[in-house]
Formats: structure tokens, sequence, C-alpha cells
């Protein structure tokens, strides 16, 4: 079986890692400043699609988010399959999450493209790296949406192209009334096509408009769903701090900061309010750093 197991501990306690498919090496670089390096292919890539924004390429965004897609799937599926069929499933889910994507298959294929940034980026940086790399795109998340704003824009135009990198979360359900039809039609040719090119009017409007006709109507309860969006950095980056975190202090550590960094994502996701946008990276990168306390306090002081 060619499928891997990116992280292998040795009996001696050393890590070793194993290579990533396809021929694909990860970049060499020191663990110390890694974060460096990091940071600006994050500034880079921004600028890059702030440019196709402003261009309007749609095709090219759409194909870049296409490749990127597929490179990180197929590494994150090739922990469990062989390649080969992990490449064909990475293409299949690619291309639907661009071209009919739902709910579903963005949320699932969003868990495992992190996995595959994780298996990339989590062998080249330490504890030190990762935590200031979470420090500075904190501040950069901060003054993209609060001051320049051009997170905002991005957010909103990867959505409009359903290329959003990130998670859709939803927080609320509202029920409502919609025509659907009428049962027995009563209305003359030029009212039953007015009727009709109304459908989806809301029940209350409809009946104040045609009181007479009420027996006529037939009607459905659709559920709609309030969406909160989180961003892809917003995974990415708190899940490559608890890989070092793993890497260096063991899988429970790990759990550590899975939690904090849960409880400060939901504080926020409580605490924020309708259509307004939120930098999430503060709020997790103190999750990570309240958990990441708790593990030396767990390993140094009580010596668990």
């Amino acid at each position: 079986m060619n499928y891997v197991d990116y992280k292998k501990t040795k009996e001696t306690g050393s890590i070793s890692w194993k290579e990533l498919p396809y021929n694909i090496e990860r970049p060499k670089l020191q663990e110390s400043i890694s974060f460096i390096y990091i940071f600006i292919a994050i500034i880079i890539g921004t600028v890059i699609l702030l440019g196709l924004i402003k261009t309007r390429s749609s095709f090219f965004l759409k194909l870049w988010f296409f490749l990127a897609f597929t490179g990180c799937l197929s590494i994150a599926f090739n922990a469990f399959i062989p390649a080969g069929i992990a490449l064909l499933l990475a293409i299949i889910l690619a291309l639907w999450k661009i071209i009919k994507p739902n709910f579903y298959v963005q949320n699932i294929t969003e868990l495992f493209i992190y996995g595959g940034i994780a298996a990339i980026l989590v062998p080249i940086i330490n504890v030190f790296s990762a935590s200031l790399l979470l420090i500075i795109i904190s501040i950069y998340d901060f003054i993209a949406v609060y001051k320049i704003k051009h997170m905002i824009t991005i957010a909103k135009f990867q959505s409009s192209e359903n290329v959003f990198p990130g998670l859709y979360i939803p927080y609320s359900k509202k029920e409502s009334k919609v025509i659907t039809s009428l049962k027995n039609p009563v209305l003359d040719t030029k009212e039953s096509a007015k009727v009709s090119a109304k459908l989806e009017m809301k029940k209350g409007e409809y009946e104040n408009k045609y009181k007479n006709k009420k027996s006529n109507l037939k009607t459905k309860t659709r559920t709609n769903f309030e969406i909160a969006i989180l961003g892809g950095g917003d995974i990415a980056l708190p899940l490559i701090f608890t890989g070092t975190i793993l890497k260096t202090y063991g899988l429970f550590s790990s759990f550590i900061i899975v939690v904090f960094s849960t409880l400060a994502l939901g504080y926020l996701l409580f605490k924020s309010k309708e259509k307004k946008f939120y930098p999430a990276m503060p709020f997790i990168t103190a999750g990570c750093f309240a958990g990441y306390f708790i593990v030396l306090i767990v390993k140094n002081i009580l010596l668990f």
C-alpha cells in the first residue's frame, strides 16, 4: 500500500516525517524562521487574489483554487488511501466544490484541505515560529477587516464565485410559508398569470392581496438557515499551531489547544451580530495561547 502516515514516532521518541506524495517536496526552511516565509507567501497570495478580483478574472480564480483544492485534498486523502485513488477523489470533489457546491461538500472538503496544509507545513515549523505567525496574522487580520477592509471584499467575491475557502456554520433557522400553486384556480387568465409569477411571495402578503381566494392557495413551509462563514486561514493557522504542539508535547496536549481555540471561536460566534464581519484570528489566537499556557502548567508544574 502506498498511502502514508505523515508523522511517525520512532522507538527512541524522535519523530520522522514521511515524504509527500506525487514527488511534492516540503520547503527546506529552518523551523525558527519559517513563519517569515509563510507570512510572505500569504501576503503574495492576497495581492494576486486582489488582482484577480480587480480584473474580474473568474476563470483564473477558479482554476487557481481548483489546483489548490486538489493538491491539499489529495495529500490529506493519501494518509488513508493509495495515492492514485486519493488524487482521483480529490479532483472529483474539487470540481464538485467549484461547479455545483453545497453545504455538505463545502464543509467536508474544507476539513480535509487544512489537514493537507498541515501535513506540508507542520514539519517545517516549531512552537515558537507558529506562535509568532499567529500573532502577526492576528494583527494583520484586524487591520484587513476593520481598517483596510480588503478581507471583506475578498470574502464576498469568493462566495459569489463559489470558491470560498472556509466553513459555512448554520446558527439559526427560520421557517416561512411560501405559495407553491393554486389548488382550484378561479382567477381569470390575467390574474392567474400574475399569481404564477409570484409563487415565492410570502403567504400573508399574498392573502392580503387576494382575500377572497384564500381557499385556493396551496402552500409549503420552507426552512432557511442563517449562515456564518469562517475563513480558511482561521482554520489552517490554529491547526498548524496545534500540529506543532502535537509533535512537541504529544496528543493530549494538542487536544487541549483544540478545546480552548474552539471555545474562543464559540465566544466570537455567540457575541457577533448579523451581517457584520469580524477578525476571528485574534480570538482564536487567544484561545490557542490559553491552551498552551495550560499545557505548560500540566507539563512543567504538575509533571503530568
